[in-house]
């Protein structure tokens, strides 16, 4: 069986334009939740291309960026993570073959969008199905609250939520909320 690498970006606003400031991602087997590898960097930005409100909801404090890498050097890394548990084979346009990781995420059409969109500026492909898997469609599915986000199904379930919206902390929260919609 294949891991599943989850995914989660942190953003210096809700906009297209607004920076990538974190990704990290864990690759774990669904069954059981399994790490076999976790994935996370902090990006350099200019603040001043954010939305303030942004940043004190992802705890933002200059400090802990000191150690924080180009975008292009975050999506290179972030490339070769997802290269090693590309096991699915896909076909191009062309005819040829080619293998990608599977991906899923928490509102992950917000994240893929983001990460595609950067990936083409600076003409690197990343071997992973763009389709990410989405655990909050999941959950509409099989829950009926008034909200729908990560922590609201955290919640939910009793999971703990310290530290959400850091991008490692979030793909750990997916992968147990992952667990528990399965199990419903």
């Amino acid at each position: 069986n294949n891991p599943l690498v989850i995914t989660d970006i942190e953003t210096g606003g809700l906009e297209l334009h607004h920076p990538i400031i974190q990704i990290a991602a864990i690759a774990i087997y669904p069954e059981t939740l399994e790490v076999k590898a976790e994935f996370n960097v902090k990006i350099k930005f200019d603040e001043n291309e954010c939305d303030p409100e942004a940043l004190k909801i992802n705890h933002y404090k200059a400090e802990d960026w000191v150690d924080a890498i180009p975008l292009v050097d975050a999506l290179k890394q972030l490339k070769a993570f997802y290269a090693r548990f590309a096991n699915t084979r896909r076909k191009s346009k062309k005819g040829s073959f080619y293998y990608v990781a599977i991906a899923a995420g928490y509102n992950s059409r917000f994240d893929s969008d983001r990460l595609f969109h950067r990936t083409r500026e600076h003409d690197i492909f990343l071997p992973v199905d763009p389709r990410f898997l989405d655990v909050m469609q999941l959950a509409m599915w099989n829950l009926s609250l008034e909200g729908y986000k990560l922590t609201d199904i955290a919640a939910h379930f009793q999971i703990p939520v310290d530290g959400a919206h850091d991008a490692l902390v979030d793909v750990k929260l997916t992968a147990a909320v992952m667990q528990k919609l399965r199990n419903l």
